[in-house]
């Protein structure tokens, strides 16, 4: 019988590649998401920034023509060539007029004051009754006597005129004398007009906070009124550092999501601010994304319903392999595929059963030499605790139960299988560095003098010099090193305190302290367990983590720590 010539896929996959178009589509919908997703989030963090430059900008054009109002007034008064402020200065009517008609012809000027050192002269504008006010003028005259050239106040809310002002003093000279300070009450109207106008562009909350971070210009006048302190905010905090920020934050009182930006204004050290929900400016981000994947959901159905029509003949054997592929993925090795079709697919169903034979074949060896290296790898750490161990009869079996209390102490904490791990290599090779200490000292039966002790407390360091030439085991250096920092930084070797002693080493030291305490020493006969856990928790907070000295209680009451008193 003559064998039938395999059915070639490739006519199949031509005919559904040229109607399905919707997955190129969508292939190329995503990149263009994803490109232009963060293109439009930079380019609405922009746009903020520049809000807040802009407004920082005439913000500061208005200081600086205030200023430059007030260095007119200075200089005329300087020109005169005789001293400020005598009695015919301050009798002239004249002068009073004058004084006069530069706050009428002044908008935002409200109030005009002439004074000499002692602080009498002429005033014209606004009569000052705010006692808070009076005291702002009172200091910025006080800071130009002492030595300041030029002053500007905090702004302060007037309630009597419902206006946010600031004062802005001078110093007068004639030649080199000080004789009188020029100062001026401003009303920060125009700011909060421009602050008012700008806020809600483009979903924006703008506000102005001064130097001290507190807020003075707000669209919402109650705000503007209640002037509440905002330098706590990480935002307010970083204009200090540099001229402008964006930041993504959450809001202290509402905790929402925000983009904000803040801009300075310069020479006067306030901050203009400009804030945002983040949600709200991804708007336009998540309608894009929604849009594309709409048309892109749409093409992709089309295309789809139309490739079924040609692609039944493929899909179950497609299906089938995949089942496959998951199964082996999953760790099921023994899984194979089941394709009968004589074409590219059932070729491919065989090679890919042989791969996964060899593939099973190959893990399990890797497997076994895995088991094998790693119990090699413990039995030779414990050879080398073991042989640290028997140098001091007293501490024989040590390292080993140190680090099964270590271990369960790390399993009660719930920490992860790799830190558990840690912890245990660390615990077992703690005392490693004895080894470099010499056995008149390690073996002697009595109690050891000051300098045998500081030479007894150099083994954590010569433990970690020792491990430190293995770079596999360089996390566990920490466990070892410290094991006998104490909380108080009364411990060695470098008076650590607190969580600035790893978290493997204060497990570790516990664990070295209570098998310590019930095991037979030189200097001491062992404790009941009950005894040395009553003992370890007087020490807590002192030398110990509460958390740690009270997972080793737990599990000793759960009866996972049943070692018996070797006496």
């Amino acid at each position: 019988m003559k064998r039938k010539r395999p059915t070639k896929i490739l006519y199949t996959l031509l005919a559904g590649m040229m109607v399905v178009a919707g997955v190129p589509l969508a292939i190329n919908s995503w990149l263009l998401i994803s490109y232009n997703r963060d293109l439009l989030s930079r380019e609405l963090k922009l746009q903020q920034l520049q809000l807040c430059r802009s407004l920082a900008s005439e913000v500061g054009t208005y200081m600086t023509g205030l200023g430059n109002q007030l260095l007119g007034i200075q200089r005329s008064l300087e020109a005169t060539g005789k001293p400020l402020l005598d009695d015919s200065f301050v009798q002239d009517a004249e002068n009073r007029r004058l004084l006069e008609s530069l706050v009428q012809e002044s908008d935002n000027t409200l109030f005009l004051q002439v004074v000499n050192r002692d602080g009498k002269g002429i005033q014209a504008g606004y009569p000052l009754t705010d006692p808070r006010l009076l005291a702002l003028l009172d200091e910025a005259f006080q800071r130009v006597v002492g030595g300041q050239y030029s002053v500007i106040s905090n702004p302060h809310y007037v309630e009597g005129i419902d206006q946010v002002v600031v004062i802005l003093s001078r110093a007068v000279h004639v030649g080199d004398e000080l004789v009188g300070v020029l100062s001026a009450v401003v009303s920060l109207e125009p700011v909060h007009r421009l602050v008012r106008e700008t806020s809600g562009r483009g979903g924006n909350s703008v506000f102005i906070v001064d130097s001290r971070g507190r807020l003075f210009a707000h669209a919402e006048s109650q705000l503007t009124k209640a002037n509440p302190d905002l330098s706590r905010m990480e935002l307010i905090r970083d204009m200090k550092s540099q001229t402008s920020t964006t930041m993504t934050y959450h809001r202290p009182d509402t905790g929402e999501s925000m983009i904000g930006t803040v801009a300075v204004v310069e020479d006067v050290g306030w901050g203009v601010v400009a804030e945002a929900k983040e949600e709200y400016l991804n708007f336009p981000v998540r309608q894009m994304i929604s849009q594309t994947l709409l048309w892109t959901l749409l093409a992709v159905v089309l295309a789809g319903g139309i490739s079924i029509l040609f692609s039944r003949q493929i899909s179950v054997p497609i299906q089938r392999l995949a089942e496959t592929t998951r199964s082996i993925a999953a760790g099921q090795w023994d899984e194979r595929v089941q394709v009968k079709t004589r074409n590219e697919l059932g070729m491919l169903g065989e090679n890919f059963n042989l791969m996964a034979e060899h593939i099973e074949d190959y893990i399990e060896q890797l497997k076994q030499a895995l088991r094998q290296n790693k119990e090699l790898f413990m039995a030779a750490i414990k050879t080398l605790a073991a042989a640290i161990d028997a140098k001091d009869p007293y501490t024989r079996g040590h390292s080993e139960r140190v680090m099964r209390y270590a271990t369960h102490i790390a399993e009660q904490m719930e920490l992860s299988e790799d830190e558990i791990e840690m912890v245990k290599l660390s615990a077992l090779l703690h005392d490693v560095g004895k080894i470099g200490i010499e056995d008149a000292i390690l073996k002697k039966p009595g109690a050891l003098t000051q300098q045998e002790y500081e030479v007894m407390k150099q083994h954590p360091e010569k433990g970690a010099n020792i491990m430190g030439q293995i770079p596999q085991l360089k996390e566990i250096i920490p466990g070892m090193r410290f094991h006998h920092e104490q909380l108080d930084g009364k411990g060695y070797p470098l008076g650590l305190r607190g969580h600035e002693i790893p978290l493997s080493a204060r497990i570790i030291g516990v664990a070295d302290t209570f098998d310590a305490m019930t095991t037979e020493r030189p200097y001491q006969r062992p404790l009941t367990h009950e005894f040395a856990l009553e003992k370890i928790k007087g020490m807590i907070n002192v030398k110990f983590d509460e958390h740690v000295v009270g997972a080793l209680i737990k599990a000793y009451k759960e009866g996972r720590i049943k070692e018996k008193v070797l006496v």
